[in-house]
């Protein structure tokens, strides 16, 4: 399972190229290719450690830190797409309450469920 899951991310990130906002699109993309890269580091160091392919300390060293700094670049990602998510809730929600919509009729309450699900 932990040798196929870089495979599952990889799919996952061909998928993201069908979102129509471009910044959602790249920081969804980046998120997914990140986790890939960092799960595939990460099968190699688990591949060290179970001495089924010894590397040498400096080898397994710049191994680690190519997986931390995927990680890191999956989690950015992560956080900048909840971010721009947010921030397009917030605006939205603004809007609704400015027009009044959500006191005066069901429509408006029902687009603020939505836009806060």
């Amino acid at each position: 399972m932990r040798i196929g899951k870089p495979l599952e991310h990889l799919q996952a990130a061909i998928q993201t190229l069908d979102v129509s906002d471009p910044f959602l699109r790249l920081t969804a993309l980046g998120r997914q290719l990140g986790y890939a890269a960092y799960l595939f580091n990460d099968m190699l160091v688990w591949l060290h450690t179970a001495r089924v392919r010894p590397f040498t300390g400096q080898t397994i060293a710049k191994i680690n830190q190519r997986a931390a700094r995927f990680w890191f670049l999956g989690i950015a990602c992560s956080l900048a797409s909840g971010a721009y998510k947010q921030v397009g809730l917030r605006s939205r929600i603004e809007r609704l309450e400015r027009r009044g919509a959500v006191e005066k009729d069901g429509e408006g309450k029902g687009e603020l469920r939505v836009a806060l699900q």
